[in-house]
């Protein structure tokens, strides 16, 4: 009897799929410890053999067990940053070839990010949460950014909503690109620096890979890594996105804890509280169908 797979049952009654919605503003949840689950030994399946009695199947090497997956066979692991560890080199690599550039074409030079301070942001030119603490961000940046040992990078992974055109305008623009920045790319986001007179390297991530690399979710969306590249902070600028009632100034605290070397910074998270990243869509890769499968017009 021919078994038909989900899949194939699916393609055969022209099932379609739904697709995603796109994420909703959120606040993102605090890392916590995964649990380790226990994976239980396999067991032999008992196979006939003459004479009535049974063994167990075995590999290649007759041990019982099921022969290893070739390495070309084995899915490759999406690389993650974990609070409190090191960047790994499969992470930094995946960095590297996304190819970041800023708004005036320059790439990311890693070495210059050498034994530095990094900050990274999530950033965007329309999320009214982003301008509610762009003042006191522009403050820290043009404070501890004078120094060489932190770096500020900003990144617009916002694709959907056409922030990141290239050439051109939105048009709920609030300040008019200038003459001379409509020559340039990424005239959007250039008048809007000059609007709030932002002292920003902005990066843009014209396909979101860093954003899904990273597993941003909002703007801001703030990540620390020390020295070593450790990820020693994530989540919000302080305590209050109005400035009202601020209590806690947590990456204001967290510079100040890594630049004393006296003090030792317990990595931490707190929520990231802003508008939703409005991520490119993804490629769609076609699959191959199997055999019996006859699309229409062909």
């Amino acid at each position: 009897m021919r078994i038909l797979t989900s899949t194939c049952c699916a393609l055969l009654l022209g099932a379609s799929v739904a697709q995603a919605q796109e994420p909703t503003p959120v606040e993102t949840p605090v890392q916590e410890p995964r649990p380790i689950e226990e994976v239980p030994e396999e067991v032999p399946i008992p196979l006939p053999v003459e004479g009535g009695e049974e063994k167990p199947a075995t590999g290649e090497q007759g041990s019982g067990q099921k022969p290893e997956p070739k390495p070309e066979d084995k899915p490759k692991k999406k690389p993650e940053l974990v609070l409190g560890e090191r960047m790994s080199r499969e992470f930094v690599e995946a960095v590297a070839e996304i190819q970041l550039t800023d708004i005036d074409g320059n790439s990311l030079n890693p070495r210059s990010l050498a034994n530095k301070i990094l900050v990274v942001n999530f950033w965007a030119t329309r999320c009214p949460v982003q301008l509610g603490w762009e003042g006191r961000l522009k403050e820290l940046v043009e404070s501890y950014g004078e120094r060489e040992d932190v770096v500020f990078l900003m990144v617009n992974s916002n694709v959907a909503n056409g922030e990141l055109l290239r050439d051109g305008v939105a048009r709920r623009m609030r300040v008019e690109p200038t003459e001379e920045e409509m020559k340039k790319a990424f005239p959007e986001i250039r008048a809007h620096l000059r609007e709030h007179e932002l002292p920003y390297r902005v990066l843009v991530d014209t396909q979101s890979k860093l954003a899904r690399l990273m597993g941003a979710q909002t703007t801001p969306d703030i990540y620390v890594f020390d020295q070593r590249r450790t990820f020693v902070y994530r989540g919000s600028i302080d305590d209050d996105q109005r400035g009202e009632n601020v209590e806690v100034e947590y990456l204001k605290d967290v510079l100040d804890t890594l630049l004393d070397e006296e003090k030792e910074l317990e990595p931490f998270q707190t929520p990231s509280v802003g508008c939703s990243i409005k991520f490119a869509p993804k490629p769609k890769k076609r699959q191959d169908d199997g055999p019996g499968i006859i699309r229409r017009g062909e």
